[in-house]
């Protein structure tokens, strides 16, 4: 049942999805770590306050929380290993989302 690399049908184009193994770096200040975390506790530093939001895989909410000017912690420890999304929305309803690994 799975195609092999190759085995698709003429037209038809294949291509291998995933997460990769660490993000590209950007330049929007924001700084989490350890990531991943295995124990499933992380720390969030933002360069202003903003809301953060922690959905799993399914879009579930799992974590609501307020990040103020200085180090924040996540803790996902009751969750199971996994990807989940971390959105941090700032005071002008701008959003970015990072992946947190578990």
């Amino acid at each position: 049942g799975y195609l092999q690399p190759g085995g698709a049908p003429p037209g038809v184009t294949c291509r291998p999805v995933g997460l990769p193994e660490a993000e590209a770096e950007t330049d929007d200040g924001i700084d989490v770590w350890p990531n991943p975390a295995p124990d499933g506790r992380f720390r969030v530093r933002t360069p202003a306050r903003a809301t953060l939001t922690v959905t799993d895989a399914l879009g579930r909410l799992v974590w609501r929380g307020l990040a103020r000017e200085a180090e924040t912690g996540i803790d996902l420890s009751r969750y199971p290993p996994g990807v989940y999304l971390l959105r941090l929305t700032d005071r002008n309803g701008r959003s970015i989302i990072k992946k947190l690994l578990r």
